[in-house]
C-alpha cells in the first residue's frame, strides 16, 4: 500500500508504529 503524508500532518505520532516496515520516522517532520 503507498503512503503519503499530506500537509496536514501535525506530527501526532500515530502513523509511526502503523508502518509495517518502519519507514516512517519522526523528526521536525515525519517523513516516509
Amino acid at each position: 500500500m503507498a503512503m503519503k503524508i499530506t500537509q496536514e500532518c501535525i506530527a501526532c505520532g500515530v502513523c509511526e508504529p502503523e508502518c509495517p516496515r518502519g519507514c516512517i520516522s519522526a523528526g521536525d517532520i515525519y517523513v516516509i
